[in-house]
């Protein structure tokens, strides 16, 4: 029997990751669901997101995908400034090697989280609700390490409509 709060919040992350092992998508099962809405109204949880958080929203770059990253990286930094003869090596660069070559390329990581921030600003979900539903949990914090700005995005949208929602009620 599970009895401490910290105690379902361990089943309920095994239980999580048993799903994501098995498959990666998954639907919350009823047991599962009300072990949730248990634990949220028993306790007050914070949400750290991370890259999956993205997948559905959009930006105005449309990067969100690796190769896309890739690609404007190469673009954007590496063909103004490298040798010629080095082109064809660096196309066989996985990601990382390529941020990586920028970094000597422009000695620093400056140039690359400027290109970065600015082709991942502006993200929005792409009609899709699960965006709304979990951003609209009174959460007490929200961690994210995604470099894009859809948490934010989704905040501020959430808090205009119940801006808009308690004047239209006042009236």
């Amino acid at each position: 029997m599970v009895n401490s709060c910290e105690d379902r919040f361990f089943k309920f992350d095994v239980e999580i990751i048993r799903l994501i092992k098995n498959g990666g998508c998954f639907m919350i099962e009823k047991e599962e669901k009300q072990l949730l809405d248990e634990i949220m109204k028993d306790s007050s949880p914070v949400l750290f997101l991370g890259a999956g958080f993205s997948k559905g929203s959009k930006n105005e770059n449309n990067t969100l995908d690796g190769k896309g990253i890739w690609n404007l990286i190469l673009e954007s930094l590496v063909l103004k400034k490298a040798d010629e003869s080095d082109i064809d090596e660096i196309k066989g660069y996985h990601l990382r090697r390529l941020c990586e070559y920028v970094y000597t390329l422009y000695g620093g990581k400056k140039e690359l989280t400027e290109l970065l921030t600015s082709c991942f600003k502006g993200t929005k979900p792409d009609g899709n609700k699960f965006h709304l539903k979990l951003t609209s949990y009174p959460w007490k914090k929200i961690f994210t390490v995604n470099i894009d700005d859809l948490i934010e995005n989704m905040v501020f949208y959430i808090s205009m409509f119940d801006q808009g929602r308690n004047s239209r009620e006042a009236l």
